[in-house]
């Protein structure tokens, strides 16, 4: 039960550096969208969300061990213990109702982060470098739709497969994490999901 237990702490971790990712996209794009006069310390700022979305990407990718560890122990657990994923599919019903699909998606996710991410983190780099320049233009648009929602895709699964991994042991899901944080979490595959799933 210990290593269910490392890996859900770890997955717990992993989710936070997601959603601080979106919630910063978030923040950036908004930011954008209301100041069409930015002061220098508003570039500044904006500069500094670009990095920190940069370097959280990158710190998504390196994480994409534990998401594959993760994966394993969600496969095994739909063919040999359901009733681990019954415990947590009270707070995400796909990932009981379309275990594969689910797989494939994650993998999906960690392709895209694999051969996307380093152009989206030189992307984001670019717009840091050009708010602070002498020349101050102002970079448009935020994440990539696509990046988003495999981010999403990849935080949501953590949590939730972080959460198989302790239930196979015969833990509590919730250690790492309460039930509101696995309903977030349950969400935010969903939405992932349904942004992944559009149609190009």
């Amino acid at each position: 039960m210990d290593g269910a237990l490392r890996d859900q702490i770890k997955s717990l971790h992993l989710f936070e550096q997601c959603n601080r990712v979106l919630a910063t996209d978030e923040v950036w794009s908004r930011r954008l969208a209301e100041k069409p006069a930015l002061s220098d310390w508003d570039r500044l700022y904006l500069a500094g969300l670009a990095r920190d979305m940069a370097d959280g990407i990158a710190a998504i990718h390196d994480h994409s061990d534990l998401v594959l560890r993760l994966l394993d122990t969600y496969k095994q657990a739909s063919e040999k213990e359901r009733y681990a994923l019954e415990k947590v599919s009270k707070y995400a019903s796909v990932i009981m109702d379309d275990t594969e699909g689910v797989a494939h998606l994650v993998n999906q996710a960690l392709d895209h982060l694999a051969t996307h991410g380093p152009a989206e983190i030189v992307e984001l780099q670019n717009k840091a470098h050009e708010l602070t320049s002498i020349e101050g233009g102002v970079p448009v648009g935020d994440l990539k739709r696509k990046t988003w929602g495999h981010i999403a895709v990849i935080a949501g699964f953590a949590m939730l497969a972080g959460s198989v991994a302790m239930a196979v042991c015969g833990g509590p899901v919730g250690v790492a994490a309460g039930g509101a944080v696995l309903v977030l979490a349950g969400a935010l595959l969903q939405k992932g999901i349904d942004i992944v799933m559009e149609e190009p």
